[in-house]
């Protein structure tokens, strides 16, 4: 287990390397959000491409791609097809991969797209409460894509979905749990909502 010390050195260190190495990270997600995924990945040394194109994904993967964010805030089908085929993609290349699952849990279509893409080695899945929940095979209420519920509510939900899909979960809230599935760090920095 890693002391806060080590921990927090880690962290320095990834992020040194991200500045060092500048990766490419092509980011599939919504649209209320790309600015600040781009200005956000910008502002801690990455480079980011957004796309939504399937045919457009795989080549931008195959082209020195460092990592690939999938964010089903307002998927289409189009768009969940385009998922699906830069997931496989990632996954044939070795390409670490995130999945943020927007709303599942609230709506059908990206609940069936998160179900089938957890399955596929997602290294990081980053939810809210309800979403981890509802990933995780627990009921949840969600208002829109705002969770009811806290972040603790959902720990046990999040280190078996850990233990299930090999990726490390991290559930959002007014404190913020990341877990592997055995170690769970807590981090008191976050928002209610």
């Amino acid at each position: 287990m890693l002391s806060s010390t080590d921990l927090v050195q880690a962290v320095a260190a990834d992020l040194e390397k991200i500045r060092e190495t500048a990766p490419l990270v092509l980011s599939l997600t919504n649209s209320v959000v790309q600015p600040l995924t781009a200005n956000l990945l910008l502002a801690i040394g990455a480079v980011p491409a957004m796309l939504n194109d399937a045919e457009e994904a795989a080549d931008m993967l195959r082209n020195g791609t460092g990592a690939l964010l999938v964010n089903l805030g307002t998927v289409t089908r189009e768009q969940g097809a385009a998922m699906q085929t830069a997931v496989r993609e990632a996954n044939r290349l070795n390409i670490p991969w995130v999945m943020d699952p927007v709303a599942v849990g609230a709506l059908s279509l990206r609940t069936r797209l998160a179900g089938q893409l957890k399955e596929q080695s997602p290294r990081i899945i980053r939810g809210n409460a309800s979403e981890i929940m509802t990933l995780a095979g627990y009921s949840s209420v969600m208002k829109g894509p705002e969770s009811t519920s806290s972040s603790a509510d959902a720990l046990h939900a999040a280190r078996e979905l850990a233990l299930h899909t090999g990726a490390a979960v991290l559930v959002t809230g007014r404190t913020d749990y990341s877990t592997d599935g055995r170690q769970v760090i807590a981090t008191e920095n976050g928002h209610a909502m």
